[in-house]
């Protein structure tokens, strides 16, 4: 398996098969995790901890090319199917 393959497997049993998906960065594939609860998150940040993976965190994707070069990420976290933003601050770009 590659190592991006192993990724994908990891998070479908974390996440199932909805939860997964790729994202093309920089013309290669990454896989892309789509937690759908605050706990899917969590979990999922977890495991990126404990297997040392890269993450790059996302949102609608439109501002890729602000982020700096940190090196190529393991895994895109997409925060798309997370529902319930409390706050926005269109200033510097958060949401809680």
């Amino acid at each position: 398996l590659s190592a991006a393959q192993s990724v994908h497997r990891a998070l479908e049993r974390l996440l199932g098969e909805a939860g997964v998906g790729e994202r093309v960065l920089d013309a290669r594939s990454v896989p892309e995790a789509r937690p759908a609860s605050e706990e899917e998150l969590a979990e999922t940040l977890r495991l990126a901890a404990r297997e040392r993976w890269r993450v790059l965190p996302l949102g609608c994707g439109s501002k890729l090319s602000w982020r700096p070069a940190l090196g190529e990420p393991q895994l895109v976290l997409c925060t798309r199917r997370l529902a319930g933003v409390l706050a926005y601050e269109p200033g510097d770009g958060t949401l809680t």
